[in-house]
């Protein structure tokens, strides 16, 4: 069974089924069973699998206040030089929420710096690896959610 369809199906938003893989008709999985599939799931990691592979918005105030408080704690453990009026932290966490969401339209560097806006020679030279870091948690967040789904679902 594919686990990132049945996150899909278990959004309330709906979904289109060819972006998510491979069917699971075969297995008679529906939106109920997709969803006690997932349950007992940190919310946490639910709520990024369902932005990632459904585009489902019901939880991104979750999501944005665990993703800035994350920033927040890069910022004083990596020593991060950021004056308050320039501070970049809710940009970035906006952007790799938008980003998870629509991968294909803020995959680029050039629209990062847009949103940002930043010269690309200041992203790539300060700004990149920082903003990596926290687009990198989000992503671990839903993998986590793919890793729930096939470690509680093998066990059945």
């Amino acid at each position: 069974m594919n686990p990132i369809r049945i996150i899909a199906m278990s959004a309330p938003n709906g979904i289109h089924f060819q972006n998510v893989g491979k069917t699971t008709s075969g297995d008679k999985i529906n939106p109920s069973i997709a969803a006690a599939m997932c349950s007992g799931m940190p919310n946490l990691w639910w709520s990024a699998a369902r932005l990632k592979w459904a585009s489902d918005t019901t939880s991104i105030e979750l999501l944005y206040h665990e993703l800035h408080k994350y920033a927040k704690s890069l910022k004083k453990r990596e020593n991060w030089n950021i004056k308050k009026e320039h501070d970049r932290l809710e940009k970035m966490v906006l952007l790799a929420l938008f980003e998870i969401c629509h991968p294909n339209k803020y995959r680029k560097d050039k629209t990062k710096c847009e949103f940002l806006e930043m010269s690309p020679s200041v992203f790539s030279s300060r700004w990149k690896k920082r903003y990596d870091m926290i687009y990198r948690q989000i992503e671990d967040w839903s993998s986590s959610a793919i890793n729930y789904i096939y470690k509680i679902n093998s066990m059945v």
